[in-house]
């Protein structure tokens, strides 16, 4: 499965990119923001993701301009709850100080809030990492009561403080024209996720003044 819009795009992770996110993942210029910083072996990475491959997961790669620039993490979602833990790291460093890490947020949020019927989105936050802090709450996110002191503290989204924050967030990334895509696998098909996605996680129509989601599948599919 693979997401487009604002001039990214996420792919759904497979086995073929477990190698090139465990190098990131044990990379010095990563390790400091995870609560758990020990070196993940290729045996481990093997094990996590088969735990993670499933319906109530989704993991992509995010990809800019024809390049893996990091990983996106969501977790915990089925069709008897519309909540999910999300999460977000950029290994690509030239990217961090740019506009890409706003469409990239904005992307995955307007994904699972306006093309999905998720309700609210949690994610865990170091207390040391001001600069993650920092950006989450420009897009909306609050930290929840008793977190104070909270090694990885909780934060919490809902859609109507994300569309608080929307314009704002459209006025400082260059205009880039928002084409919403959803792009299915034969695998997609042939498993039958693509219908599972479907009928227990895409609104029937979007958000008022939002352009509707298309929907493709790959040529091969």
């Amino acid at each position: 499965m693979i997401f487009e819009n604002y001039g990214m795009r996420f792919i759904r992770l497979a086995k073929e990119h477990l190698e090139l996110v465990r190098y990131w993942r044990n990379h010095e210029t990563i390790t400091p923001y995870m609560e758990n910083n020990t070196p993940i072996t290729y045996e481990a990475q093997l094990e996590w993701f088969k735990k993670v491959n499933t319906n109530e997961n989704l993991f992509f790669i995010a990809e800019y301009d024809n390049q893996c620039i990091g990983l996106i993490s969501g977790k915990g979602f089925n069709e008897k709850k519309s909540i999910g833990e999300g999460g977000i790291f950029i290994w690509e460093q030239k990217w961090l100080n740019s506009f890409i890490p706003v469409k990239l947020s904005m992307a995955l949020i307007e994904f699972s809030f306006i093309y999905c019927n998720f309700e609210q989105a949690f994610a865990k936050i170091l207390n040391t990492n001001k600069r993650a802090i920092q950006f989450n709450k420009m897009l909306g996110y609050k930290l929840l009561p008793k977190q104070e002191g909270v090694l990885n503290q909780k934060y919490l989204l809902r859609p109507e403080e994300y569309l608080k924050k929307r314009k704002f967030l459209k006025s400082i990334i260059e205009d880039i024209k928002q084409q919403p895509t959803l792009i299915f696998s034969k695998e997609d098909v042939q498993s039958g996720y693509s219908k599972y996605f479907i009928e227990n996680f895409l609104r029937k129509k979007p958000i008022e003044n939002f352009p509707e989601l298309i929907i493709k599948r790959m040529k091969n599919a």
